[in-house]
């Protein structure tokens, strides 16, 4: 689940920013990633923006964006690690068509090229996947544009690409290195039943039943390792233990191999009661995941 779910909402991400038209014969910027696993070279008249775990590059009105994003490296093939991802791809963008999808050597080493289609917010949009593994870390790079820009917009992405590097010592965080500072911003409900204040960068995606009413919407980091998710509605059982019960089975049934803990935790706050429920998972990859 960690690599499809990473990779999902890096790519929903970058989907949902504002895209721009045009390329640059003036001299590149250099971007190096903050904690050593790469380095880029971008027109000089682009922005960058540090997200939490990914920087995104953008042409001047942001109509072309890419977006790269390092980890450890991982076992398994570039194949396995697109395949992972995948299914949820396509269940988040169901109008995501594949395109061509190719090896091709990147920054020294043998890389993936997968290319998509797909309609974000009415407009057509051209996506690139872009997967490298190195000696200590694999990237990813999605470049995305509007589709009618694509032709002007493919020599920048290359120029990008070919320039890629992946470092082979990444530099270790010091302690006393401050966080970046968190930008917030207000997200409205789509179904006006609530606003809510987020890290600017984060997705919010919401569901609504009806009979009895439900609604449950979750907001994810840009690199799909944070999450937090919210159920608010009537269950038409006043049993909590019975609730937490049924929580834990549906959640059970979501994740297979999951490992509840024992017990729920308890505090009364006022007539309130509060059931807090933790536990791990194992996600693709076989890596380790706590909620």
């Amino acid at each position: 689940m960690n690599t499809s779910f990473l990779q999902k909402f890096v790519l929903l991400f970058l989907l949902f920013v504002r895209f721009s038209a045009g390329s640059s014969a003036a001299e590149p910027t250099t971007v190096t990633d903050r904690n050593g696993a790469w380095r880029i070279s971008l027109p000089a008249e682009w922005g960058v923006r540090e997200l939490d775990q990914a920087t995104l590059v953008s042409s001047p009105d942001e109509r072309a964006n890419v977006l790269v994003y390092a980890e450890a490296l991982q076992p398994g093939s570039l194949d396995q690690w697109f395949d992972a991802m995948l299914p949820t791809l396509k269940e988040n963008l169901p109008s995501m068509s594949l395109l061509d999808r190719q090896s091709l050597p990147i920054a020294g080493f043998q890389g993936l090229l997968v290319r998509t289609e797909n309609v974000n917010q009415g407009v057509s949009m051209h996506t690139d996947i872009v997967l490298v593994k190195g000696t200590q870390h694999q990237v990813m790079l999605t470049c995305s544009c509007p589709k009618t820009d694509f032709r002007f917009e493919e020599p920048n992405f290359g120029r990008i690409l070919a320039s890629l590097q992946l470092l082979k010592t990444a530099q270790v965080l010091k302690s006393n290195t401050k966080p970046p500072t968190v930008r917030w911003e207000r997200y409205v409900s789509k179904h006006l039943t609530f606003t809510i204040e987020k890290p600017v960068g984060w997705v919010v995606t919401e569901e609504w039943w009806e009979n009895p009413a439900l609604l449950r919407f979750t907001i994810t980091a840009p690199g799909g390792l944070y999450q937090v998710s919210c159920t608010v509605g009537q269950t038409g059982e006043r049993d909590a233990s019975k609730v937490v019960r049924e929580v834990t089975a549906q959640l059970a049934k979501e994740l297979p191999n999951l490992q509840p803990a024992p017990a729920a935790r308890m505090k009364q706050v006022g007539e309130k009661t509060i059931y807090l429920l933790e536990g791990a998972y194992t996600g693709s990859g076989s890596q380790r995941r706590q909620f």
